[in-house]
């Protein structure tokens, strides 16, 4: 694994990975075929698919390894570079003991690579075909090869081992998609070139050992910086332990934990602001008058402040009351630093004292203009906001100007106590991966602060940068493949996703927010709608409602309504709404961070309408009588299955994986949501329609499933139907062989979802049980009801 490049100064020594071809068992690959070199070598393939690791009756774990390394390691790399692989050039000897070396990696793709770029287009996606479909053959050995499930005997292979297969596995693919689509960090172009990879439980536990929030280890792992690997979770483990240990006891026993750190959630009733490590914690604190406060905010001008030290060497405040033309720095920070304080506008003198340090050595141009001996006022919202109880009315008035106040700064300064134990003076690609994981880029007041700055700079221990500049300028399509370049590529993407979001269109906005929210969060449920409303609206009363009141449910539906336009696809996702019975909201996600299926919109999407009467949507959809179907009691959440007739088209469908998301209360049987609602029937509204007709993976017939809404429909009038949200439905053909469990339809469904994530703690989404689909249920009539196609206009409330 030496061929990914390690820290300037490392922290860690690569992995040693143990070369275990020994004089009994000397399975070199020989270049011949992949897919035979088992039964060459003795083994059954079929035995090797049931993890059935024995060998004419014996079973011999050195031996199955040395078989497996062979195989998966030597043997694939041989077959993707399609060249005969040097095994001496992947050896080397320490103390006596060969090791598994990938310096040489780099020169045998660097071959490959000029051999590709001379082939005609036509030959080129020839092969990258069957590359691709290697791959995909390939990842159900390595899985069998590096997976333990609970309760079988465990892998044969050490965990070095392993993992060195997925970071070959990783690179490998990762080399195909540059050198065949021309680029740093490609994305299939469609799900025939998808391919997952596999996870290795080495690195992860490796990672928590040196302090990694489980959240940021799923972050790497499901693309929170983009189609990630496991070169990145190798990588972060080379970074070595985290600055800030925090306890993250929470964050692994929550299924929220997996996406959001909930250790850097606080409490403002024993939060106490902290000092610059190194401090006596004896240095008073420096407040800001809030009296001062209320007058600049009230009239509408801009508080800024500077630190200033007088002759006898102690620190004292000097505030001006500013327009928004001024020069100055706005401040960035996330609460757990210690940089907050909710009884006064105050903090410790040894924090302020270094932070004007800091912006002053921002310059700004003031040494051009000689001014370098002056300090340089910022804002920041601990000590520019007020925080008395009888000052709420200027606190509202405020955060409803912090959107101008980062946006006509000059700088966004970003303080975080993690960076301050690391230098700026490293390798790019290790200070952008240090960058990119730092709580900053998990919570949702810092999502805006980075979208409305004109620049931002990340402060380190010996300086502050601006990410930027550690990517080199674009190339050229005829680059080499380098994992530093993978890395660097890969780093950047939280930071150039905000960069991005910020000269988007409100359209584009509403589409991308899924995805770049989903990673975020905030202490309080209530702030989520202004900062939402702050990123996605330009109506400046929406945002005056919002603040104008504390309750939760009020606030969500002024943004809603503020906001107007929501993608259609959103009504499809597996996740809890907002828990209300009343109109018009009830289809609205109760979060917009961690959800199940981190699942991003297409730009393509449509954006329907929403007013006080409901969400507009025009798609194509299926009703029925809810006394046609089955009588079996809501198992939890789950409703009963059944099959679907179309009266007037013979169709047939299998409804399964049905789930009530609307509120916590589900109903007792599909009846009971009659009455719920005043209902006369039920309905289905379909996302995908016809359904697709491709050649899926091996198992699938011709049709792809597809997911619906269930909705319970209160009155139907000029081609409309008013209807109420209950859940979501997965619908497949059911004359076809079709998934036999949820966890198949949802891998179907969305390429890469991790469907480990079905089974964690949720209220709505603890046990999915297992749901036969496909075929029409044996004994029971399909339930008959009505077609409609994509000019269906469904109000939905």
């Amino acid at each position: 694994m030496d061929h990914i490049p390690n820290l300037q100064r490392p922290v860690h020594e690569h992995i040693r990975v143990p070369y275990l071809f020994g004089e009994e068992y000397v399975y070199e690959y020989g270049g011949k075929a992949f897919y035979s070199f088992p039964e060459r070598q003795g083994w059954d393939l079929s035995d090797i698919i049931q993890r059935n690791f024995r060998q004419n009756g014996f079973e011999d774990p050195l031996r199955a390894a040395s078989f497996l390394q062979a195989w998966l390691f030597f043997g694939l790399m041989s077959e993707v570079l399609k060249t005969n692989v040097l095994t001496g050039d992947f050896i080397q000897e320490i103390d006596g003991q060969k090791f598994i070396t990938t310096k040489s990696l780099q020169k045998y793709i660097d071959n490959w690579q000029d051999e590709i770029n001379s082939l005609s287009d036509t030959e080129k996606e020839e092969r990258l075909f069957c590359i691709i479909q290697l791959f995909k053959e390939a990842d159900t050995y390595f899985k069998v090869a590096t997976q333990s499930p609970p309760g079988e005997a465990p892998s044969p292979l050490p965990p070095e081992v392993q993992l060195s297969l997925s970071i070959l596995h990783a690179t490998l693919f990762h080399a195909t998609m540059h050198i065949f689509r021309k680029e740093d960090d490609p994305s299939p172009l469609n799900n025939n070139e998808f391919v997952i990879g596999f996870p290795v439980e080495f690195i992860e536990t490796l990672l928590q050992d040196q302090g990694w929030c489980p959240s940021d280890i799923e972050l790497l792992k499901m693309g929170g910086l983009g189609s990630t690997s496991n070169l990145e979770l190798y990588y972060a483990y080379l970074l070595g332990k985290r600055g800030i240990i925090r306890d993250h006891s929470h964050c692994k026993s929550s299924f929220v934990g997996r996406f959001t750190c909930m250790a850097l959630n606080v409490s403002e009733s024993d939060y106490e602001p902290a000092h610059v490590p190194g401090c006596q914690r004896d240095c008073d604190a420096i407040e800001v008058d809030q009296n001062w406060l209320e007058g600049v905010v009230q009239g509408g001008r801009l508080p800024l402040i500077s630190i200033s030290i007088d002759d006898s060497g102690a620190a004292y405040l000097e505030t001006q009351s500013s327009d928004y033309e001024a020069s100055y720095v706005a401040i960035s920070h996330v609460y757990a630093d210690g940089l907050g304080n909710p009884r006064k506008c105050a903090l410790p003198t040894c924090q302020l004292t270094r932070l004007q340090s800091r912006v002053n050595n921002l310059n700004l141009g003031r040494r051009v203009a000689g001014l370098e001996s002056a300090n340089l006022h910022f804002w920041m919202d601990t000590l520019c906001i007020p925080v008395r109880d009888d000052l709420y009315h200027v606190r509202k008035v405020a955060i409803r100007s912090m959107a101008e106040i980062y946006t006509r700064a000059q700088i966004i300064l970003v303080l975080n106590a993690e960076l301050e134990y690391h230098s700026c003076h490293a390798s790019s690609e290790e200070v952008l991966m240090r960058t990119s994981t730092i709580g900053w880029f998990r919570r949702l007041w810092t999502l805006q602060e980075g979208v409305l700055a004109n620049k931002i700079y990340f402060q380190f221990r010996d300086g502050a940068i601006n990410i930027e500049s550690q990517v080199p300028p674009y190339e050229g399509n005829g680059n080499r493949f380098s994992v530093q370049r993978r890395l660097r590529a890969q780093a950047i993407k939280p930071y150039a996703r905000i960069r991005a979001f910020r000269a988007m269109s409100k359209e584009q906005r509403i589409r991308e927010i899924y995805a770049l929210a989903q990673w975020r969060t905030t202490s309080r449920d209530a702030d989520e709608p202004y900062c939402l409303a702050t990123l996605l609206l330009t109506d400046q009363t929406a945002l005056y409602k919002i603040t104008a009141t504390k309750n939760l449910q009020k606030r969500r539906e002024e943004f809603i309504m503020g906001q107007g336009l929501f993608p259609e696809k959103a009504l499809f996702f597996m996740e809890p709404r907002i828990g209300t019975r009343e109109p018009p909201i009830g289809w609205a996600l109760r979060k917009y961070f961690y959800r199940g299926e981190p699942e991003a919109i297409p730009a393509d999407n449509p954006l329907a309408p929403v007013d006080s009467a409901g969400w507009h949507i025009r798609l194509a959809g299926i009703t029925f009588s809810a006394t046609d179907l089955p009588v079996e009691p809501v198992d939890g959440h789950w409703l009963p299955e059944f099959t679907f007739g179309d009266e007037d088209k013979a169709i047939t469908l299998q409804a399964s994986s049905c789930i009530w998301l609307r509120d916590e209360r589900p109903p007792k049987y599909w009846t009971d949501i009659l009455s719920e609602f005043k209902a006369t029937k039920i309905g289905i509204i379909i996302e995908t329609w016809p359904l697709e007709y491709q050649e899926g993976p091996k198992g699938f017939r011709s049709y792809w499933p597809t997911r619906g809404a269930i909705v319970a429909i209160t009155n139907a009038v000029d081609d409309k139907f008013d209807c109420f949200f209950c859940g979501t439905v997965v619908l497949s053909r059911a004359s076809e062989p079709g998934q036999k469990s949820l966890s198949e339809i949802l891998s179907s469904l969305l390429p890469g979802f991790d469907t480990s994530l079905l089974t964690d703690d949720l209220s709505l989404l603890q046990l999915v049980p297992e749901v036969p689909s496909g075929s029409a249920q044996k004994g029971k009539s399909a339930v008959k009801g009505q077609l409609f196609d994509g000019t269906q206009e469904w109000c939905v409330k």
